[in-house]
């Protein structure tokens, strides 16, 4: 649900937070603590983000052949590995 509701209010940041609000409340509701929702976001945020990461590495790497792209590679070898 929380990935259809991102895709649905890509460009509406208001109704995105009126989603994530809602969605705190239910796990609220549904007996969970504070703490177990702040783990289950963090956690939710670096998956999402590792993705993106790994998603946009390999849709710039064809892109990285010039002189200065592959000194950027070699000063930055962590931000490139796959």
């Amino acid at each position: 649900m929380a990935h259809l509701k991102a895709q649905e209010t890509h460009h509406d940041d208001d109704e995105r937070k009126k989603w994530k609000l809602y969605l705190v409340r239910q796990l609220y509701k549904r007996g969970y603590e504070r703490d177990d929702i702040i783990n289950w976001s963090l956690a939710f945020l670096f998956v999402v983000t590792a993705s993106a990461v790994q998603k946009a590495q390999k849709r710039l790497k064809p892109l990285l052949r010039t002189p200065i792209s592959s000194a950027f590679i070699v000063a930055y070898p962590k931000m490139w590995a796959c």
